[in-house]
C-alpha cells in the first residue's frame, strides 16, 4: 500500500513537467504561386485566439507563442484561403494560388458599357454611417536603400463608409537612423492617407474612375475585365483601368475588385509613375522634387451588411535634388489596418493639439509605455529580424523622447516647440524678440496663457491594470507676451512644479482603485483640482510681481520636490532684500 501511494506521489510530482506547454515560432514568406512575387499585407489569423498579423512588403510573416493545437488562416483578396495546423511542416515559403473558381470570361467589346455600368453602380453603395475600429499603422523609410525610419502606432480609427474619417492616437513609437548626418522623416503620412478619398475628387492625388461621372469615365478611361471568379456565393469582377492618352498626366491606372451580387467594392489598386499631383513638399535639405511614384491599395470588409475600410497601404518613391545638387532617392511604405470593428482602445486622458507634423508631435506627447508595447498582441505587421534590429540599434529615438530634444543632429531639438515632460531640469524660454509695446493696451491677464496637462494612459493585461501618468507642458496652448527674465522663468517653472505635485497625488490615488469607472472619476477630480490650483496661483502670484505669494509657492515646491526656483534663478536674495 505504501508503495502504491509513493508511486502516485511521484506521478503527481512529475506530471506538471510532462504537461508543460511547448511554444513555437512560425515564420515564412508568402509568394504568388504563378509569379513567385511577394504578397504584402496578407491577413494571417490565429484562429482560436483571434489574434492577427499582416505580412510585410516582402510577404514575410512571423507568429510566436504558438502551440501544437493552434491553427493559422491566411487570406488575401483574389487568392485561395489557406488553413493549416501549426505542427504541419510548411517550409520557409508558402505559395498562395489565385482563386481557381474562374467563371467563363464575358466577351466585352470596345463599345460595351457593361463595365462602366458596374463601376457606376458600385459608387452608389457608399453610406454616411460612421464606425470605429482598433487600427494599426506602420511606416518604414529607406534612403538610397538604407533603412532610416520606422514608425508604429495604434489608434482608434473612425471610418465613414469606404474612407478614413479621422484617427485618435492610443500610443506610438519610432526609431530613426541618421543618414548623411541628418534625419529624414515622413511627417504626416497618416494625414495623407486621410486625404485619399475613394469617391471625392481632391487636389492631392491623381484622379481615378470612382471619382468621375459615368460620362467622364467613358471619355477618359479604357476598362478591361481581367478576371471573373466565384468567392463563396458572390461573383467577383476584377477590372483593369487605364487612362486614355489625353488623360495620362493626371489620372491613376490600376484595378478594381467588385462584388457584383451587391455592387460593393472589395479592393482598389492605384498606380502612378512620375505623378505631377501628390501631397509632398520639399523641405530642409531637399531642394527640389524631380519624380514621385505612387502605389496605393485599399481593401474593404463587410460590417453589418455595409462595407467599410479594412486597410490602406501607401508606397511612394521620391527622387529629389539635395542642397548640394546631388540626386537622392527615398522610398516609404505605410499601411493602415482596421483590425477590430467590435472594440476600441481606452484612449489616453490627454488633449492633443491639432497642427502640422501630427504623426510626430502626437508621439512626442505620449510617454513611451513599456507595459503597452510588451503586452499588445492583438494585431501588428510582421517584422523581419532586420527590422527588429533596426528598432534595437536606434535606441536614441525608440522611446521618442531624446529625438525631440537637443541632440547631435538637431541643435535645438527636432520640433521647434515640442511637448515638454516634467523633470528636475528647468524650462528655459528664450525671448523671441517680440515688440511687446503692441500688447500695451491688452489687459495683463490676457497677455499670457500657461497650459500643462496631466497625461494618463490605462492598460490592462488579464486582471492587472497599469496606469501611466505624466506632467506635460503644452507649447501649443501656451504663450507669454511679456519679456522673458529670471522672474518670469521662476514663475513658469513653479507653475509646472505645482502640476507635477498634482500628478504625484493622482499617481497615489490610482494605486487604490481597480476599475475604469473609479479611475475615470479620480482623473476628472484631479484635473478639476489642477484647474482651480492653476487659477489661484496665477491670480495670487501675478506673474511673480507679488513676491510674498511667489515665495510662498516656492517654499511649497521646496518642501514637496526639493527644488528651489528662486535660488536657481538667482532671485532669493533679491526678494528677501526687498521684503
Amino acid at each position: 500500500m505504501r508503495r502504491f501511494l509513493l508511486l502516485c506521489a511521484l506521478v503527481f510530482c512529475f506530471q506538471p513537467c510532462h504537461l508543460k506547454a511547448q511554444y513555437f515560432t512560425l515564420s515564412a514568406y508568402l509568394l504568388d504561386k504563378n509569379t513567385n512575387e511577394p504578397i504584402p499585407y496578407a491577413n494571417i489569423v490565429l484562429s482560436q485566439k483571434k489574434l492577427g498579423q499582416i505580412s510585410n512588403l516582402e510577404g514575410f510573416f512571423r507568429f510566436s507563442g504558438l502551440t501544437q493545437n493552434d491553427s493559422l488562416e491566411i487570406s488575401f483578396i483574389g487568392y485561395e484561403t489557406l488553413k493549416f495546423k501549426v505542427y504541419e511542416s510548411i517550409g520557409d515559403t508558402i505559395h498562395m494560388a489565385p482563386t481557381n473558381k474562374l467563371l467563363p470570361e464575358a466577351i466585352i467589346y470596345a463599345d460595351d458599357l457593361f463595365l462602366y455600368e458596374l463601376i457606376a453602380k458600385a459608387k452608389e453603395t457608399k453610406t454616411k454611417k460612421l464606425r470605429q475600429a482598433k487600427t494599426y499603422y506602420a511606416l518604414d523609410t529607406w534612403a538610397n536603400n538604407t533603412k532610416i525610419e520606422s514608425l508604429e502606432c495604434y489608434y482608434n480609427g473612425t471610418y465613414k463608409s469606404y474612407d478614413l474619417a479621422f484617427l485618435e492616437l492610443k500610443n506610438g513609437r519610432l526609431a530613426m537612423a541618421p543618414f548623411e548626418n541628418r534625419f529624414f522623416i515622413s511627417s504626416e503620412t497618416s494625414k495623407a492617407l486621410n486625404l485619399l478619398k475613394l469617391f471625392d475628387d481632391n487636389s492631392y492625388f491623381p484622379k481615378q474612375p470612382l471619382q468621375l461621372s459615368r460620362k467622364k469615365m467613358e471619355k477618359d478611361y479604357n476598362l478591361q475585365l481581367t478576371r471573373k471568379y466565384k468567392e463563396k456565393e458572390s461573383t467577383i469582377y476584377n477590372i483593369g483601368f487605364k487612362p486614355k492618352k489625353e488623360s495620362e498626366a493626371t489620372y491613376f491606372e490600376g484595378e478594381l475588385w467588385i462584388d457584383s451580387s451587391c455592387s460593393s467594392i472589395l479592393k482598389i489598386k492605384l498606380i502612378k509613375t512620375n505623378s505631377q499631383t501628390h501631397p509632398f513638399l520639399p523641405v530642409g535639405k531637399m531642394k527640389e522634387l524631380l519624380k514621385v511614384d505612387l502605389e496605393i491599395n485599399k481593401s474593404f470588409e463587410r460590417i453589418d451588411g455595409e462595407y467599410f475600410m479594412q486597410s490602406t497601404d501607401f508606397i511612394y518613391h521620391l527622387k529629389y535634388v539635395k542642397d548640394n545638387d546631388e540626386i537622392g532617392h527615398v522610398k516609404s511604405q505605410a499601411v493602415l489596418y482596421a483590425f477590430d470593428y467590435s472594440n476600441t482602445f481606452q484612449l489616453p486622458y490627454f488633449e492633443f493639439s491639432k497642427g502640422n507634423y501630427e504623426d510626430y508631435r502626437n508621439i512626442n506627447a505620449s510617454p513611451y509605455n513599456d507595459f503597452f508595447w510588451k503586452n499588445i498582441k492583438l494585431f501588428g505587421m510582421s517584422r523581419s529580424e532586420q527590422n527588429e534590429s533596426f528598432f534595437a540599434e536606434n535606441k536614441l529615438s525608440i522611446n521618442s523622447r531624446e529625438i525631440f530634444l537637443k541632440n547631435p543632429y538637431f541643435k535645438t531639438g527636432f520640433l521647434e516647440h515640442p511637448y515638454l515632460f516634467w523633470s528636475k531640469k528647468r524650462l528655459i524660454f528664450r525671448d523671441q524678440g517680440i515688440d511687446y509695446s503692441k500688447f500695451s493696451k491688452v489687459m495683463p491677464m490676457h497677455r499670457y496663457e500657461l497650459k500643462a496637462q496631466l497625461y494618463l494612459d490605462v492598460n490592462t493585461n488579464g486582471d492587472s491594470i497599469n496606469a501611466l501618468t505624466a506632467s506635460i507642458f503644452d507649447p501649443f496652448q501656451s504663450y507669454y507676451h511679456f519679456p522673458i527674465d529670471q522672474r518670469a522663468l521662476a514663475f513658469i517653472n513653479i507653475y509646472f512644479d505645482l502640476v507635477e505635485m498634482e500628478r504625484q497625488k493622482l499617481d497615489q490615488e490610482l494605486k487604490k482603485v481597480n476599475s475604469m469607472s473609479e479611475i475615470d472619476q479620480i482623473y476628472q477630480e484631479s484635473s478639476e483640482k489642477l484647474n482651480i490650483m492653476s487659477q489661484v496661483y496665477f491670480n495670487s502670484v501675478d506673474r511673480g510681481t507679488n513676491e510674498i505669494e511667489l515665495k510662498k509657492y516656492n517654499d511649497l515646491v521646496v518642501r514637496k520636490l526639493g527644488i528651489d526656483n528662486l535660488d536657481l534663478f538667482k532671485l532669493a536674495g533679491e526678494i528677501e532684500k526687498e521684503n
